[in-house]
């Protein structure tokens, strides 16, 4: 059966190492996440994905490289979530994706920090932050860390009751698989 996994985490979390250490199974991490198959494609590539202006533009990416990944040969489709997918509880992409393809098996990674000082860190030294770091620390203070989390933890929430499995992953030290997915922590 065919799989899609979306990745989701806020920047410098680790969704492109992730990835990457996925397709190269690195350490057997698909062991760790069981995944059994080495015919994995990607969809937005390993550059940490692209940036749509609206959410219907991504909507309609996102659906079209599941209808091509549905009629290849791959078996496991890696998406780089957006936060756009959440976008509009009764239409939104991901649940757009869960009704028009339910013969597909989706699940949903969330990767955390338990250090979010030191995410904090991470999304800092980011190119995206750095590209316009001035406004980007106006923008995105630290406690934007901690709402912009807790959005996306309601969210998976009820993703989780639209009938997708979440798996929470820490990515502080390694991949530290979470128990019981919560809403806040």
């Amino acid at each position: 059966m065919k799989k899609i996994i979306f990745i989701y985490g806020e920047p410098g979390v680790g969704k492109n190492t992730l990835v990457k250490n996925i397709l190269n199974n690195t350490d057997n991490i698909r062991d760790l996440l069981n995944i059994n198959t080495e015919n994995i494609s990607v969809l937005f590539g390993l550059d940490g994905g692209y940036r749509y202006e609206t959410k219907d533009t991504r909507s309609i990416s996102v659906i079209k490289g599941i209808k091509e990944f549905k009629n290849s040969n791959y078996e496991l489709l890696l998406v780089y979530g957006d936060i756009k997918d959440f976008s509009n509880k009764f239409d939104s992409t991901l649940i757009r994706i869960n009704k028009e393809f339910p013969d597909i098996e989706k699940e949903l990674y969330f990767l955390t920090m338990s250090d979010l000082d030191l995410l904090y860190e991470r999304l800092v030294k980011s190119k995206w932050f750095q590209s316009n770091y001035d406004e980007n620390k106006r923008r995105y203070p630290r406690v934007w860390l901690d709402i912009a989390i807790n959005y996306i933890r309601k969210t998976m929430n009820r993703l989780i009751e639209e009938g997708y499995s979440v798996k929470e992953i820490d990515t502080t030290n390694g991949y530290n698989i979470i128990d019981g997915f919560s809403k806040s922590k």
